[in-house]
């Protein structure tokens, strides 16, 4: 038996120094059919909220954040192992800023619009495009962001009008069981949020579920296959963001001190245990030796250490299983030719806790090492020499991921080079990680790390039935396309093709004058509504 797991009882343990957090009721098989139940009952009632009163709540949830933003900061500190200030800075402050990103825009973002008939013979009909609610949505999120993940798939999910089913990683359990404290405080109905602690081998009954609406999953590209597969059994529709090997190019004209600084952090923080964190460099080969220098000095500055300590740069790994991964790819760098220019993976001191790793700097590396094909998601940075910024784009587009990727140059012709020849969800220049941390902007990938998105205007449009609905106000008996079919109908259509589709002016209008010979015109369609809108034919 697993040594955190006792019977029905899962034990959290602090990565520092493997003390004990807290023990959790797990949630049984048998219960998950009662959770997910009483998810689907609150839905009747949830989606019938008008949206100005589910910002009402969002705006207490993000006043409760607020007030309790350090404890929570501290917890994932605790709990993942992150140093205290990027818990602040890179799960608090993005979480605050999108909460308050929903309460100002959800309103207008989820309003029904009115769509303008481009065809002439509907100009008469009235319709709406409508933003329904799905359902009882699950979000399955790993630890590497405890909070701020799975805050974002709830936070869309029931903003929309969606209840949600939060299934964490138990790695980080107690952290998201704060998001319940959050909706608790915010007074979201029973069962509009729910945060089960499952263990993953029990996490088909929620994906295979018919009550399961749709599925947001943050994790491997293996795992995320297997929640496809059992998903498929309901047709149920999947989002799925499924990691990186997120490339960062160094042009002969970039910054080299801040593109150092830059990439150094983009690589190393939260322990490079980050989907979009740069894993793989390609440096013009003018700048190469500078930039590797430049590089090494910066990570030399890094400070290792007790986590709560708010000046540690690095803290310790999650889970095991993870490190052994970071060190199968260090090794099989140096197998096959590569450089240790800085670190060696191993413990910087005996003091420190086993789940420690030595930030990492390789040169002469290529395609053929694990570290520049496979996502490592651990402290190490490949650092690879390129003739070209062309030869830098090839590269990075050879790999089966496409998640983010960043450039580093003073030139906004070759910015926009490098941000169009990259194949992936998210580009950026001069900076790279932060997209996930900015509401507005969309968040996804192309390839291997998944589709579907989440963030901004349209991950919420991924949380909706988006309906067409019309009303026909004619008074006709019929429309010109209905039955009975006959030869002036087939004669008819015939010459519509040119009057509303020829680019031929006086093509067009001779057969648009051909078009009022026809009886049936007249008796069924509302010229009316066509001369109001005669623009539409040209």
């Amino acid at each position: 038996m697993d040594e955190k797991l006792n019977n029905t009882l899962y034990r959290s343990i602090n990565p520092t120094d493997g003390d004990l957090i807290g023990e959790i009721q797990l949630t049984g098989s048998s219960e998950i059919d009662m959770v997910i139940e009483n998810s689907n009952r609150a839905f009747y009632s949830w989606k019938n909220v008008p949206v100005a009163i589910r910002v009402k709540h969002l705006r207490k949830a993000l006043e409760w954040l607020i007030e309790n933003s350090d404890s929570v900061a501290k917890l994932v500190t605790m709990e993942q192992g992150k140093p205290y200030t990027e818990s602040l800075g890179m799960e608090l402050i993005p979480s605050l800023d999108y909460l308050k990103y929903l309460t100002k825009n959800a309103e207008r973002f989820l309003s029904e619009l009115k769509p303008e008939y481009h065809q002439p013979l509907f100009a008469h009909k009235k319709g709406r495009i409508i933003f329904e609610p799905i359902g009882t949505l699950l979000s399955i999120s790993p630890w590497n962001y405890p909070f701020l993940i799975p805050l974002i798939d709830l936070a869309s999910s029931i903003t929309c009008g969606n209840t949600i089913i939060l299934k964490p990683a138990l790695e980080t359990i107690f952290t998201a069981k704060k998001l319940e404290e959050m909706c608790a405080a915010a007074e979201f109905p029973d069962g509009v949020v729910t945060v089960l602690a499952v263990l993953d081998e029990n996490a088909p009954l929620l994906t295979a579920h018919p009550g399961i609406d749709k599925i947001i999953f943050t994790g491997s590209v293996e795992t995320g296959k297997k929640v496809m597969i059992s998903a498929s059994k309901n047709l149920t529709p999947v989002i799925l963001e499924l990691g990186g090997k997120d490339a960062s190019i160094v042009c002969e004209d970039a910054d080299i001190e801040r593109s150092a600084k830059g990439i150094v952090w983009g690589a190393f923080c939260n322990a490079g245990q980050t989907c979009v964190g740069i894993e793989r460099v390609y440096v013009e080969k003018s700048i190469a030796s500078i930039f590797t220098e430049a590089v090494v000095n910066e990570v030399k500055k890094l400070k290792i250490g007790d986590p709560l300590m708010s000046d540690t740069d690095i803290g310790p790994m999650t889970v095991e299983s993870q490190m052994k991964t970071v060190s199968r790819h260090y090794e099989d760098a140096l197998s096959k030719g590569a450089t240790l220019e800085y670190g060696g993976i191993k413990n910087p001191d005996d003091e420190l806790g086993k789940h420690y790793l030595r930030p990492t700097v390789l040169t002469n590396v290529d395609h053929t090492m694990d570290v520049m094909s496979e996502e490592t998601f651990g402290p190490i940075l490949p650092i690879m020499t390129v003739d070209s910024v062309d030869e830098a784009i090839k590269l990075a587009n050879d790999s089966k991921y496409g998640l983010a990727a960043s450039g580093w140059t003073r030139s906004r012709k070759t910015a926009k080079k490098i941000q169009e020849g990259i194949h992936s969800g998210q580009v950026t220049i001069n900076d790279s990680v932060y997209g996930f941390g900015e509401p507005g902007a969309p968040w996804g990938g192309v390839k291997n790390s998944g589709f579907g998105r989440v963030h901004s205007r349209f991950g919420l449009m991924e949380l909706l039935n988006i309906k067409f609905a019309d009303f026909d106000p004619s008074r006709k008996k019929a429309h010109l396309w209905w039955y009975p079919y006959t030869d002036e109908l087939a004669n008819f259509y015939k010459i519509a093709y040119t009057a509303l589709y020829s680019t031929e002016i006086p093509k067009k209008l001779k057969s648009i004058i051909l078009l009022l010979t026809f009886k049936r015109f007249w008796q069924r369609v509302s010229i009316t509504s066509i001369l109001l809108r005669i623009r539409k034919l040209f």
